[in-house]
């Protein structure tokens, strides 16, 4: 009985798939050989220094080294979190709504001018907190207070208020966002309950109660980010894989298994079995992609050539391929295909008349510290 490559669960002799993670059994041995490739050096990664080699062949002025473009998959917040196959099976929150109402102006406290001043006090070491910029407030305080002018206090207290509620207000919608980035992936519930909580305390007037529910809610968020970074950033990998196999005229279907696995998974809280899970999705459906991406990488060496021979520079698209190869060496997926989406757009551009290209950007323009020319 085999192993499936993916998950590991034990698959029957004829079996078409993986009862588990319905990887397609034709794809095990692909999926094992991509495993079995040495980190440094993956066998699927020479016909791209082949392109290299090719391209830069006759090319001065290229940059030595491969540049850090924008490819870098090293942040997964800056990718959107795309939609799990399937519904949630985790327990849903309540959505947390937008702040579409203006946060109500408080009562002026009892106590006079004492209680003025204890909230003005509180007001000020929100706004410290949140970094705000108080324009000489402190100062304006203490001048109303050796005075004794209630007027004066009550202006500063309404306009560190008006100050404050804005910055909340900046606070929870991105908080919310920080949510709805993680929402497809895992439960948030708790947190969802307590976004509902500070908008109300918020709009309510309450800044003290609602500075300190999104103070523990953007630290709830930000552990959960973190406890699941791998796990989002190879959901976004597998993601950008399929799309770019649909793309050029392939179909996911028989890689597609191990990643709605994984996300069940994950939306289970099991991590750490969604990890593997998920980094063999992404070798399967490499595996399914690369076939039809050999040939696309051969079309684009072709027309950058064509460029080249038309007076285009095209040391940005040297550049951008062999980002892509750096990218693939080390199997980063995700971001071998952000690059060449860049790589595809860029040998798409026209050649302007006159035979001169674009202006390369200051990271390509000359060669690097010491980079061989």
């Amino acid at each position: 009985m085999a192993a499936c490559p993916a998950c590991g669960a034990d698959v029957p002799e004829h079996a078409q798939e993986c009862p588990r993670c319905h990887l397609a059994v034709h794809l095990f041995e692909a999926v094992r050989e991509a495993i079995g490739v040495p980190q440094s050096d993956p066998r699927y990664s020479s016909e791209v220094r082949e392109l290299l080699r090719a391209v830069e062949s006759d090319q001065t002025g290229a940059p030595g080294g491969a540049p850090a473009g924008p490819g870098a998959i090293a942040y997964p917040a800056r990718f959107p979190a795309p939609n799990p196959p399937g519904g949630s099976e985790f327990p849903e929150g309540p959505t947390p709504p937008p702040l579409d109402a203006i946060p109500s102006l408080p009562a002026l406290p009892s106590g006079g001018v004492a209680g003025l001043r204890r909230q003005i006090d509180g007001y000020l070491q929100i706004a410290r907190s949140l970094g705000l910029e108080l324009a000489g407030a402190p100062e304006r305080t203490k001048e109303a207070i050796q005075v004794d002018d209630r007027s004066s206090m009550e202006q500063i207290s309404r306009d560190l208020f008006v100050r404050i509620a804005a910055a909340l207000s900046e606070e929870y919608e991105t908080a919310v966002a920080q949510r709805n980035g993680l929402t497809s992936l895992v439960g948030t519930k708790a947190q969802d309950e307590e976004l509902v909580e500070a908008r109300e305390s918020l709009l309510a007037g309450d800044v003290q109660g609602a500075y300190a529910d999104l103070t523990a809610i953007r630290e709830q968020l930000r552990q959960l980010e973190e406890h699941w970074e791998t796990v989002k950033i190879l959901v976004v990998e597998c993601d950008l894989l399929a799309d770019t196999i649909r793309e050029l005229g392939g179909d996911p279907g028989p890689a597609w298994g191990p990643y709605e696995e994984g996300c069940r998974l994950a939306r289970e809280g099991a991590r750490d079995e969604a990890e593997p899970v998920l980094a063999g999705a992404a070798l399967a459906l490499w595996t399914v992609l690369y076939p039809k991406f050999g040939p696309e990488l051969r079309r684009i060496k072709d027309a950058m050539l064509a460029r080249r021979s038309a007076g285009a520079d095209v040391r940005v698209d040297i550049a951008l391929l062999r980002e892509l190869a750096n990218h693939l060496s080390k199997r980063n997926f995700g971001s071998t295909i952000t690059a060449y989406r860049r790589l595809r757009d860029a040998v798409a551009a026209p050649v302007p008349v006159g035979g001169s290209g674009p202006t390369p950007p200051a990271d390509v323009a000359a060669p690097a510290q010491g980079a061989s020319k």
